[in-house]
């Protein structure tokens, strides 16, 4: 019945903007280390930018991830994230609907409130700077999760009525 999947687009292209940015900026200090001394601060520089350009691009180009709410027969929901990759899929995050304490729209300052705990933080958007995002927290054996997603108007209508609260759906502060 409350059994969905969604795979979120990007919407904005900051990442790649960055992504180029660094690997222009990176490749920019190796060339000037032919020029000045010492070369290698230069090119120490240069890998940095290279490093940074090269985590963007597999975190945020690369990958995509995939939600769904997946039935568990007598002992109810489980919402499930699945990283997908170019040629494999691996499940990242799988938490029963039970173990969810709060679920609201990430907006200015929610984060904040949200870590007072000292959570485990775990960032599944699609996109650096999300505006559709959303925060989990949930109580697990190991400790208190905080998750952050970016579900569709479906899925936050099946999580609400899972979890039996009002989640409003206007758009968020800031």
């Amino acid at each position: 019945m409350y059994e969905y999947s969604f795979i979120p687009q990007q919407k904005n292209k900051y990442a790649q903007f960055l992504c180029i940015l660094g690997f222009g900026v990176g490749l920019g200090f190796f060339y000037a280390a032919n020029l000045f001394n010492p070369p290698y601060l230069y090119q120490t520089v240069g890998v940095c930018f290279l490093v940074l350009a090269i985590f963007m691009a597999t975190r945020y180009v690369v990958k995509q991830y995939a939600y769904s709410t997946t039935d568990r027969g007598m002992a109810g929901y489980d919402l499930v994230i699945n990283e997908v990759g170019a040629k494999k899929s691996t499940v990242v995050c799988r938490i029963a609907i039970d173990e969810i304490t709060e679920f609201v729209p990430a907006g200015k300052g929610v984060g904040r409130k949200l870590r007072r705990d000292k959570p485990f933080c775990y960032n599944y958007c699609p996109e650096i700077f999300s505006r559709d995002a959303y925060f989990i927290k949930a109580s697990l054996p190991e400790g208190v999760a905080l998750i952050k997603f970016c579900p569709d108007e479906k899925m936050i209508g099946i999580l609400n009525a899972l979890l039996g609260q009002n989640v409003t759906e206007s758009k968020k502060e800031g």
